[in-house]
């Protein structure tokens, strides 16, 4: 008998491009080689992309882009492959079909997960198996159209501190690109854990946290006040009215202040090494992960829900309604 599980990995076999094979007896030195260039080549080949998927207004086009992605195969691609997909489920108005779109997100979200790069986990894999553990957030957000309960939110925060978790995420290293961006990603992470958080405790079933869509993370400048208007972290309440999902808060995260970037008054603007820093000696992000490690480890947990209780006042003091 064909059990789920095999047939969950014929379509992950189906799903996941083949890995590419080498002519002859590479040595292994030319094989890291050869996954260097090719990761840098693929990667640079992603953004374009997506840009066209923030401007596409078609189902088919967008359709077109995700199989432009699936087919570059790099952790990247995959990734964003399914934050395509999610995208084009919670828009979606049938149940079946915003049901269709998602599991294929968590598909290529799979996929990413277990893509090796030349320096074994990558940013692509790190940042879908982020999304693949709230994956029952994103079933109630966008297809059932509701607000998750305090229990979801609660195991979507414990699953998420586990991926916070890894050395890939917690010890940084290098001035690369790739280490800027995993630096970034760690900062969003930080965050949409202390919104989790929050949620699970005090969220009441109330609040939708997820990552902003690719149309919303790649909002133009606006022309004439050369305001950004981009977000990474949206948050939705129900709305009493409607009983229907509400956007309530775009936040925007940054590890540190840039000057040279301005926001327009919507934004929720989070700059973590300023704002949700408790001393002069606080590195939040790293710190964030750790608190939340030890308070539900119950390891020092006293001190580390004092912490975190402060930095979510700050946190909840820099949201702007909509």
């Amino acid at each position: 008998m064909i059990t789920v599980y095999v047939l969950r990995k014929l379509r992950l076999a189906k799903t996941c491009p083949s890995k590419r094979k080498y002519i002859g007896r590479p040595t292994a030195d030319s094989l890291d080689v050869q996954r260097l260039i090719r990761e840098e080549r693929e990667n640079r080949r992603v953004e374009p992309i997506l840009m066209r998927f923030a401007d596409s207004e078609t189902m088919g086009s967008k359709r077109d882009i995700v199989k432009r992605l699936s087919s570059i195969g790099s952790s990247d691609a995959l990734f964003y492959a399914g934050e395509c997909m999610v995208q084009m489920a919670a828009y979606s108005v049938e149940y079946d079909v915003a049901a269709e779109r998602l599991a294929k997100a968590t598909e290529y979200w799979e996929c990413a997960k277990n893509t090796e790069t030349h320096q074994g986990v990558s940013n692509g894999s790190l940042a879908a198996a982020s999304r693949l553990v709230i994956s029952p957030v994103y079933f109630d957000f966008a297809v059932e159209k509701t607000a998750p309960t305090q229990e979801t939110a609660q195991t979507a925060y414990e699953n998420l501190v586990n991926v916070a978790n890894s050395d890939g995420i917690k010890y940084i290293r290098g001035s690369t690109d790739d280490a800027s961006d995993r630096v970034g990603f760690r900062s969003e992470l930080a965050t949409q854990l202390l919104a989790y958080r929050f949620a699970a405790i005090h969220g009441d079933g109330e609040w939708a946290i997820v990552p902003s869509f690719i149309k919303d993370d790649r909002q133009p400048v606006h022309p004439e006040t050369g305001l950004f208007s981009s977000w990474d972290l949206s948050i939705h309440n129900t709305d009493p009215a409607t009983e229907k999902l509400a956007l309530l808060h775009k936040v925007q995260v940054k590890t540190s202040v840039d000057a040279s970037q301005s926001y327009t008054p919507d934004i929720s603007l989070v700059h973590l090494n300023h704002d949700l820093k408790i001393d002069s000696r606080d590195n939040p992000a790293p710190n964030i992960i750790n608190e939340c490690i030890a308070e539900i480890s119950g390891i020092n947990s006293d001190q580390a829900t004092r912490n975190l209780d402060l930095r979510t006042e700050k946190f909840l003091d820099l949201l702007v309604d909509l």
